[in-house]
């Protein structure tokens, strides 16, 4: 990012706006109560292509009208007619559109698509050779918990290998872990 100073010489010299409080703050308000921030992971979709998918997912099961801004960067805002679809959105997070993971989060007045990186995304891990006897859904998601948090699993298809999928919210900070021992009284399982 350019310094201020090469544009600028001093700091009086910046023009400055007074905008009345009103409208920014009603407009910020509304965001805050009814606002997420989006961004996809992998290649940027389209704006028209998220509205799409926006209308194929998430307006039969919300009551009022949904309008979605592009930030940049790959963000999208999705600003909810009521805190009642905002709050079933946000609750089923995450989402996918094909292979690429869509993380939300609620608006801030401070939101910057320039300097806001996302510090945990939803990933499909899978387990190879996981015993079948650590197949049922509390193992799945204890395992998925270890990993990062658990979201949820995909059962095998028919077609191919056998192997246990599951989507986990991993914080990019701490990265995905590459093994885990799993423990079962006196037998021990390298995952």
């Amino acid at each position: 990012m350019p310094s201020l100073t090469k544009f600028v010489k001093k700091l009086d010299d910046i023009p400055e706006i007074s905008l009345p409080s009103t409208l920014p703050r009603r407009a910020a308000l509304s965001l805050a109560e009814h606002g997420l921030v989006g961004q996809f992971t992998g290649l940027w979709p389209s704006p028209k292509s998220v509205q799409k998918w926006v209308e194929r997912n998430w307006t039969s099961s919300i009551n009022g009208k949904i309008s979605i801004s592009f930030c940049g960067r790959g963000y999208y805002t999705f600003h909810f007619e009521t805190k009642e679809d905002h709050d079933l959105i946000l609750r089923h997070d995450p989402y996918f559109m094909d292979m690429r993971g869509l993380y939300l989060n609620q608006w801030t007045p401070d939101f910057d698509p320039k300097m806001d990186v996302p510090s945990a995304v939803p990933v499909w891990v899978r387990l190879p050779h996981l015993p079948l006897h650590c197949w049922g859904d509390e193992s799945v998601k204890e395992i998925g918990n270890v990993v990062g948090k658990y979201i949820d699993r995909c059962e095998p298809k028919e077609n191919m290998h056998v192997c246990a999928r599951i989507c986990v919210k991993v914080d990019l900070g701490k990265g995905l872990l590459e093994v885990i021992k799993i423990k079962v009284d006196q037998w021990t399982h390298i995952q």
